[in-house]
């Protein structure tokens, strides 16, 4: 039982979905031994039965195993904060190069999150996590939910690497930085 134990615990580590499931509180074992089963099943080579998921399930403390890595990487990161963004869109990509944070293409044209000093009213939070950050599974999901339980509304959230982007309005900028402090501080 310690090795289907050790599947399951590892399967529920690496899967932010499943991991903030069982930190909630609110999950329902059978549900997720039934969505676990074939992974686990696959990685023992055997047919593990449905008891025997929901038992282990129903045992593990409100997983924290993921959270401590999560926290440990949230602990050693740079937050930092500017003002006075804005989105353009162009039909097309532009001859002459523009200075953007980031640009992307939907609906066949292209998208510019850009600097404006006049028409700017977005603020960009840039979390700079360590080298050995991005490697570990779910921080992003993470931020993102723990924001949204402080109702925060995060208008675009982008995750390159190392660096995670949370765009905002900036009336709620210090808000989000205020509340995004406290989850990596005090937590």
């Amino acid at each position: 039982m310690n090795r289907i134990k050790d599947v399951v615990e590892k399967i529920i580590e690496n899967n932010p979905l499943y991991s903030l499931a069982m930190r909630s509180g609110f999950v329902n074992f059978t549900s997720l031994s039934k969505s676990i089963k074939p992974t686990v099943d696959s990685m023992l080579e055997k047919d593990v039965k449905l008891n025997t998921l929901v038992k282990i399930l129903s045992s593990l403390d409100v997983y924290a195993g993921s959270w401590d890595r999560q926290s440990k990487i949230l602990k050693e990161s740079n937050i930092s904060m500017e003002y006075r963004y804005t989105e353009i869109e162009l039909d097309k990509f532009p001859d002459e190069p523009i200075n953007f944070l980031f640009a992307y293409q939907y609906r066949n044209k292209y998208r510019f999150i850009v600097q404006d000093q006049n028409r700017g009213n977005m603020a960009c939070i840039r979390i700079l996590l360590p080298d050995h950050g991005s490697d570990v599974p779910g921080i992003t999901f993470t931020v993102a939910e723990y924001l949204s339980v402080q109702n925060i509304k995060i208008e675009k959230i982008y995750r390159l690497d190392r660096e995670i982007l949370l765009i905002c309005n900036h009336n709620i900028a210090d808000t989000v930085l205020k509340n995004l402090t406290d989850l990596i501080i005090k937590q």
